[in-house]
């Protein structure tokens, strides 16, 4: 297995992005699971609409319902 170098600030900016974004995926999914697979589905299907060409993403369900916007948790 290898690995990649670069000192391209661009590049490197755009992987710590991505990487603060799966973290922070993680995190909101390890909270409110349950609500996104009730909302989106197995796998979170019907967030991928959006890939779908025109016609098949009108064709699809939404969401049963929207999600409720949580309060912060307090200690």
């Amino acid at each position: 297995m290898g690995g990649v170098r670069t000192a391209n600030t661009a590049i490197i900016a755009a992987v710590k992005g991505m990487i603060r974004h799966d973290i922070d995926l993680q995190q909101v999914y390890a909270d409110f699971g349950p609500m996104l697979v009730e909302a989106y589905g197995p796998g979170l299907q019907a967030l991928e609409t959006y890939r779908a060409p025109a016609t098949e993403a009108s064709e699809q369900p939404a969401a049963k319902r929207p999600l409720r916007r949580a309060g912060r948790k307090t200690a």
